[in-house]
């Protein structure tokens, strides 16, 4: 049993909130920083689906990676699924903490995690802001050539995937690339040093944009890259003495159905 600020602290050792892009909103959402905490609820995403998982495990806290409230407001009321989902938290006394862009952006974070899984090296930074350490993308070399076709079917295995979505020639050869999960889509570029481009979701428009500009893109699903992002909360903070869930309710909710 901890407190809260505890979590919060181990949490933000490892993934400073001053890795957060500007635009970001990330730390302790809901809750006092004073609570004791002995069980913590972990997602990709926050929903009232969530929140009532979290109350059912008898959890004091949940930690997720996409966070809410990105924009001021005016009101908090039951006439959203957001507000009725952030007053569920309060009536039950649970805290809400999110890890976002940190996590992206820190060594060790979501984007390493994805760089380590594929097997890629010699993993550079890139996309860092103005007064930031470190950046949303990486920029990596493949242990050997492929074929974009072979790195596609590559990916997909390493994220247990049954489908794979990419743009480019088959056979073009791919020595070098670019990782970012989630929309890693504005990040893409002919200007970098990259033979393929790898994240979770793009636009249509944008896929015929990259399309026309010769450009190999493999995308995997925003979801498929960031669930990852629970295994790191639990391997982070299994120095606490807090028993950690994984949401089991926090599901894809873009389906699959294989004909």
């Amino acid at each position: 049993m901890v407190l809260l600020k505890e979590v919060a602290e181990i949490l933000e050792k490892s993934y400073p909130l001053s890795y957060a892009c500007s635009w970001d909103n990330v730390g302790l959402i809901i809750g006092n920083r004073d609570k004791t905490v002995n069980k913590v609820l972990v997602a990709l995403d926050f929903d009232i689906e969530v929140a009532k998982e979290a109350k059912k495990a008898g959890a004091q806290l949940i930690i997720t990676h996409h966070p809410i409230l990105f924009s001021p407001v005016n009101k908090i009321n039951s006439d959203t699924p957001e507000g009725r989902s952030i007053l569920f938290l309060i009536e039950n006394g649970i805290a809400l903490y999110s890890a976002h862009t940190n996590l992206d952006c820190a060594p060790g974070g979501i984007n390493d995690f994805l760089v380590e899984l594929y097997g890629f090296k010699n993993m550079r930074h890139t996309d860092v802001e103005p007064d930031k350490t470190y950046g949303l993308g990486r920029i990596s070399d493949l242990e050997r050539p492929m074929t974009l076709k072979e790195l596609s079917l590559h990916i997909a295995k390493k994220l247990n995937l049954s489908y794979i979505n990419y743009i480019g020639r088959d056979d073009a050869i791919i020595k070098t690339a670019f990782t970012c999960s989630g929309s890693g889509a504005s990040l893409i570029s002919p200007e970098k040093d990259a033979d393929v481009f790898i994240t979770g979701d793009i636009k249509y428009s944008g896929a015929r944009d990259f399309h026309q500009q010769g450009l190999n893109v493999i995308y995997v699903g925003h979801f498929e890259t960031e669930i990852h992002a629970m295994k790191l909360f639990e391997k982070t903070l299994s120095v606490l003495n807090v028993e950690i869930i994984k949401s089991t309710s926090n599901k894809n909710i873009v389906k699959t159905q294989e004909l």
